[in-house]
């Protein structure tokens, strides 16, 4: 759905519980019953979809330039409030395919840092974050070399000052969740594997 919440729409949180509860069925494979096989069909049928929803809740979620001088106070709550709402949509996508969850999470953020886009890069910082206890080594290993970039920011000129602290703030909040798979994580470079 287009538009920026809430001013635009007001809708596009509303199918969340469907697709939290969808995943729980497709994720819970009872092996024992006649449909089990069908199930699995419909499981790895569906990866696109959450996929898909990923990528546009990037999107949707992502502060746009000046929102703090256009949006009064309570929409701004209410855009954060939806912020939050939306925070599954990357914890379901990495249940359902952890590897091309993170390698879409990997190659949005890379996208974003080459565009200098600071507000979508938070975004996708953000549903990094959401999605920190689905991080298995391969796919925490898939995003490294893209999070090893985040320090770019600090080099671009013309950010405002609050994009700027909301970016640095996701950033923090994503490797301080993430400090285990950091220091434990192979091939990570200070993990248990890494170079010195």
């Amino acid at each position: 759905m287009k538009g920026v919440y809430p001013m635009q729409e007001n809708i596009s949180d509303l199918a969340e519980p469907f697709w939290s509860e969808l995943k729980e069925q497709l994720i819970h494979i009872d092996n024992n019953k006649a449909y089990a096989e069908n199930k699995k069909l419909i499981a790895a049928e569906s990866v696109k979809y959450f996929l898909q929803l990923l990528s546009s809740a990037i999107e949707k979620i992502a502060y746009f330039p000046g929102i703090d001088n256009v949006l009064g106070r309570a929409e701004l709550e209410q855009f954060e409030a939806y912020r939050v709402t939306r925070g599954d949509v990357s914890s379901n996508a990495m249940q359902m395919s952890a590897i091309e969850a993170s390698t879409l999470l990997a190659t949005t953020l890379d996208a974003y840092l080459r565009q200098q886009n600071v507000n979508s890069a938070e975004a996708t910082l953000y549903y990094i974050r959401e999605a920190n206890n689905f991080f298995r080594d391969k796919s925490f290993t898939a995003i490294v070399p893209t999070l090893c970039n985040c320090g770019a920011p600090t080099t671009w000129p013309n950010l405002s000052p609050a994009d700027y602290k909301r970016y640095g703030t996701t950033l923090m909040e994503l490797l301080r969740k993430m400090e285990h798979l950091i220091l434990t994580t192979d091939g990570v470079g200070i993990g248990r594997g890494g170079g010195e």
